[in-house]
């Protein structure tokens, strides 16, 4: 019971939380590296290691789910206190060790050219190329705005399941590793076309690393699959990506996020006002 307790509170840790003023969210996921599960059911999603890929991305599922984070479902997401009770289950999973967290300034000068330069110069991690991160975050900026200086915050979840980059860095092979990075900044409307633009600004980047433990899920399988509903890593992780588009690579071991943008038809992002009259 006590086990379970412990999956279900949300308590008062530290995470890096989204402000209050912000006015939309948008987010995508994806998987590096390559799933290995042979059970998407039961106990030994949790049970076996080799299964953990499923029962990390239906662990965040379940966090995004409790938290009432549906991007897939919702699109642009505006509630910001939705997306940091999200932040807070995932924090507090018992199963999860915070490995970091940090925050950067964004020196943006008011094109997205610069912006990816930014962003990958500011992305430290030894876990996933910075440069793909940075088109990643490119790709989520909207076509359009409603008004001037609305204020969008950018997310992105990337599950690594083969360690740091090469090899080294620190990083364990067949460690997973779960990034949760988001970019809070201003963007302005183009007046003759209510095309979105970047302001020049500083914008803020945090960036929350995990790593997974393992004994603690193999520990309390039963516990956590009465608890959890389970499905393969791709689905759950379809559900933290606004318009259900997910990034990820197994024909090159998940190197390039750009496979994220290959052969997908990708929708604009809607202004605000737009997406409430559809939902």
């Amino acid at each position: 019971m006590l086990i379970v307790k412990a999956l279900l509170l949300v308590c008062t840790a530290t995470a890096v939380l989204a402000g209050s003023k912000v006015d939309a969210i948008v987010s995508g996921a994806c998987m590096v590296g390559q799933d290995m599960s042979q059970e998407t059911r039961g106990e030994e999603v949790f049970r076996n290691p080799r299964n953990h890929a499923t029962a990390v991305a239906s662990i965040l599922r379940h966090s995004a789910d409790r938290a009432e984070f549906r991007p897939r479902e919702k699109g642009v997401i505006t509630d910001p206190k939705v997306y940091n009770q999200f932040l807070k289950d995932v924090n507090n999973f018992p199963g999860f060790k915070s490995h970091h967290q940090d925050m950067e300034r964004l020196e943006l000068q008011g094109d997205r050219e610069q912006f990816k330069r930014e962003v990958a110069k500011k992305y430290k991690t030894d876990r996933n190329d910075p440069w793909q991160i940075a088109r990643s975050f490119e790709r989520l900026l909207p076509h359009e705005v409603d008004k001037d200086n609305q204020e969008w915050l950018l997310n992105y979840v990337v599950m690594n399941t083969q360690g740091s980059r090469g090899g080294g860095g620190g990083g364990n092979q067949g460690e997973i590793t779960v990034e949760i990075c988001s970019i809070t900044l201003k963007l302005t409307k183009d007046s003759n076309t209510d095309q979105a633009k970047i302001k020049r600004q500083t914008a803020e980047m945090k960036l929350s690393m995990f790593t997974v433990k393992r004994e603690y899920l193999e520990e309390h399988a039963n516990a956590l699959a009465q608890r959890i509903r389970t499905m393969e890593a791709r689905k759950a992780l379809r559900e933290l990506s606004s318009n259900g588009l997910l990034g990820d690579d197994d024909n090159n071991g998940g190197s390039d996020l750009e496979a994220w943008f290959e052969g997908l038809f990708i929708p604009d992002y809607l202004p605000i006002s737009r997406w409430n009259a559809l939902y």
